[in-house]
């Protein structure tokens, strides 16, 4: 559905490809880049991102560069206090969130989903997933084994792109991750 309401978007608007063609002229198609995030087939500088929760959609367009958005619905969030402590204070610790949310985001629920859907958000915009970005900030093991639980996040995860809230209703959550000034 969420592809079909951005098809829809894109036959408004006069997006061209690389050789100057309308895509409304003909239809609009996808392809997934290697981590799955998919991205318009056609060769334009039109970069999207959309995330859906239950009956709730929310889409991001750009001309400026790679874009994430993340929607969440209200939700009882049950990870473990330990890895919410390390989600948490590495994202506290990587520049990603301020020490007094991430206070606030151990023990609520609503909180935590601000500090997320930035995290998913980043994920998206990047292209490499929520498991690339945890292992970065020390709370997901890395591949084949090696734990990384616990280590110092790395400063450069952000890759020069701004996080910010969307403003959605309550007690929903919203975040965009884009190039900055965009």
């Amino acid at each position: 559905a969420t592809r079909s309401l951005l098809r829809l978007i894109l036959a408004e608007h006069p997006v061209r490809t690389g050789t100057g063609e309308p895509l409304r002229r003909r239809p609009v198609a996808f392809r997934s880049r290697p981590h799955g995030k998919p991205e318009l087939a056609a060769s334009t500088p039109l970069a999207f991102s959309f995330s859906y929760a239950g009956e709730a959609a929310i889409i991001a367009l750009t001309w400026t560069g790679p874009i994430g958005v993340d929607l969440e619905a209200p939700r009882k969030i049950t990870l473990s206090p330990q890895r919410r402590m390390a989600l948490c204070t590495n994202a506290r610790d990587a520049g990603l969130i301020a020490t007094a949310e991430a206070s606030v985001a151990l023990q609520d629920d609503v909180a935590f989903l601000k500090v997320w859907t930035r995290l998913e958000a980043l994920a998206k915009a990047r292209g490499d997933g929520i498991g690339a970005v945890l292992e970065e900030l020390g709370v997901r093991p890395a591949p084949e084994g090696g734990a990384r639980s616990g280590t110092k996040p790395s400063t450069g995860i952000v890759r020069g792109l701004e996080l910010r809230l969307v403003e959605v209703p309550a007690p929903w959550q919203a975040a965009v991750a884009t190039p900055p000034d965009t």
